[in-house]
């Protein structure tokens, strides 16, 4: 005669466990169903009731539960999970994806119009269920909502792009301020601006460091609206006073953009746009790398526009004499790979001033 009270015993071990694991899941505050292998839902939590709105009695021992979340039949990821059809997650309608967590899990987000009564933004997670042999017996899947947080995040950006929205009418509004009281330069800075970002991206700079470069470029001389009208605007040369006010600028610029909370270092930048490798330049004398990649880029661009094009004290020079100046002085004034990179935008980026 066999001994089966160990058997016994094991079985009801088993049993206790399966009902504690089912009613963990049905107590569970986190709103969870789980399907068999045929799909069909075998536990439907009261808390999965609550954001649904869809009753355990109508859906328990039925592969209807796609109908609390859409109006037509499709796939849930437990679903997906039991079915094994991994080639779902990478259909272009949905956004699932495998979960970052579990190796075999699921993970998807989306918005409901109408989920439970209410628009819901839910994410959603699942992962397989195996017996002690390893074959797969359910599919459990989890919900969360992650309305009011996404709501925030949703509310968060607008009021990103409106302070980007006033920040860029700012800087349009100084720069044409600056460019009004300089018939001469009109135009200057757009076209330095031009060059400045057609530079920092053939030189590979990540999109948020050439953003600074346009906006410090669209502002290089804003500082000028403290120099007199009457100097900007003079046909002849400058005698030292008047270059001494002229050389003020790039301070001034600063001290107007230092308190206005751009992503970049954009005062800094108009600061420095005139100082050069060798320490020669104004108004801190810096030299080499102590001057932002920014100002170096934004200082050949702005010599070879000054160079282009016609100022006050003489005609135009056009664009191989500017190519020369930055040539003949690359490493001494201005930055060796910033010229080379100039270079190569004219000579074979075919470049052109607007």
């Amino acid at each position: 005669m066999v001994d089966i009270t160990e058997r016994k015993k094991s079985e009801e071990d088993l049993r206790e466990q399966k009902e504690f694991s089912i009613k963990l899941i049905q107590n569970s505050t986190t709103p969870t169903f789980v399907l068999d292998a045929q799909h069909n839902v075998i536990i439907w939590n009261k808390a999965c009731e609550k954001v649904t709105g869809i009753k355990e009695s109508s859906v328990i021992r039925t592969d209807s539960h796609w109908k609390a979340f859409y109006d037509s039949r499709r796939m849930t990821l437990a679903d997906i999970i039991i079915e094994g059809n991994y080639k779902e997650i990478y259909n272009s309608e949905n956004s699932y994806c495998k979960s970052d967590i579990l190796s075999e899990g699921l993970h998807n987000e989306e918005w409901f119009a109408n989920l439970g009564g209410k628009e819901r933004y839910i994410v959603f997670d699942a992962a397989p269920v195996y017996n002690s042999k390893g074959e797969l017996i359910a599919a459990i899947q989890t919900l969360r909502d992650i309305t009011s947080h996404k709501c925030a995040e949703d509310e968060l950006e607008r009021s990103f792009k409106k302070l980007q929205t006033t920040l860029e009418e700012t800087v349009n509004a100084l720069a044409s301020t600056a460019e009004k009281r300089d018939s001469y330069t009109a135009g200057h800075q757009h076209r330095v601006t031009m060059l400045a970002c057609a530079i920092a991206q053939e030189m590979g700079l990540p999109a948020g460091q050439i953003e600074g470069v346009r906006v410090a470029a669209t502002l290089h001389d804003i500082g000028k609206i403290y120099v007199p009208a009457e100097i900007l605007n003079k046909p002849g040369r400058l005698i030292d006073l008047e270059m001494g006010l002229i050389k003020i600028h790039p301070k001034v610029g600063y001290d107007i953009l230092k308190s206005i909370p751009f992503s970049w270092p954009v005062a800094q930048i108009v600061l420095q746009h005139h100082e050069r490798i060798d320490g020669s330049g104004y108004p801190l004398g810096l030299s080499g790398g102590d001057i932002l990649l920014e100002a170096r880029i934004l200082s050949v661009a702005d010599v070879v526009e000054a160079i282009a094009f016609h100022r006050p004290y003489r005609p135009t020079m056009g664009i191989d004499k500017a190519m020369d100046e930055i040539s003949l002085h690359k490493g001494i004034l201005y930055d060796a790979n910033v010229v080379d990179t100039c270079l190569k935008v004219f000579s074979k980026g075919g470049f052109k001033f607007e």
